[in-house]
């Protein structure tokens, strides 16, 4: 039985069933005008039990209470086959790492947060990025690429009216996306879960930080790097 028939096994309405190797997205539902579905799945699902079916169908058809945990436990269990991004025929050389800036030292904060939160034991490159800003005028503080295992701090931090305890929540923040994983719920990967932010409000200065960015935010986004 092809997994399209095991669907309409459950499923009162019809369906297509497209199967993707989309990173980011594993269940795509879409309805159609004449009641039937068009459904995007990982291509994880191709080889998903009659239980993992019968949670999708629920799932499609707005039954999400019970399918969820039913889901969220088969991608999990599938998690190594997401595919990474391809690598490239030639492989760059190592990114080069600047950590001395003009009024920070990245290395020296960074340290001074792996001491204070993680024992010492964090190990993570990190260095001041290219900085930029998209179209709706939004900052990305710093960022974390796993693959490279390296933070990137926004250039327009190296400011000598930054004050200290600002740039250090974004190095904790951006140290947290190290040590806290992804999770998968609902077919979509979760970046910030609800263990995420309990552990970065544990950054002393977290409720000071936030606050000054909301005072500044403006100032900040009529920099140019």
């Amino acid at each position: 039985m092809s997994i399209v028939e095991k669907f309409k096994t459950f499923l009162k309405k019809g369906v297509d069933v497209f199967f993707t190797d989309n990173r980011t997205t594993m269940i795509a539902v879409k309805r159609k005008t004449d009641g039937s579905y068009s459904v995007r799945l990982h291509n994880m699902f191709s080889e998903a039990g009659e239980d993992v079916i019968k949670a999708v169908s629920d799932y499609i058809e707005g039954k999400r209470r019970g399918s969820r945990e039913i889901i969220r436990r088969f991608i999990n269990d599938n998690f190594n086959k997401i595919k990474s991004l391809p690598l490239r025929q030639n492989i760059r050389p190592a990114a080069r790492l600047y950590t001395a800036g003009r009024f920070f030292d990245l290395k020296e904060i960074f340290d001074k947060l792996n001491k204070e939160y993680f024992n010492g034991v964090m190990a993570i490159k990190i260095t001041w990025g290219r900085g930029s800003y998209n179209s709706r005028r939004y900052i990305r503080f710093g960022s974390y690429t796993e693959k490279d295992d390296i933070i990137r701090i926004h250039p327009i931090l190296d400011r000598q009216f930054i004050p200290d305890f600002f740039i250090e929540s974004i190095v904790y923040h951006e140290m947290l996306h190290k040590l806290v994983k992804t999770r998968v719920e609902n077919g979509r990967r979760r970046v910030h879960t609800p263990e995420f932010k309990e552990m970065e409000k544990r950054f002393r200065d977290y409720e000071k930080a936030k606050e000054w960015e909301k005072e500044n935010i403006k100032r900040l986004l009529n920099i140019r790097t």
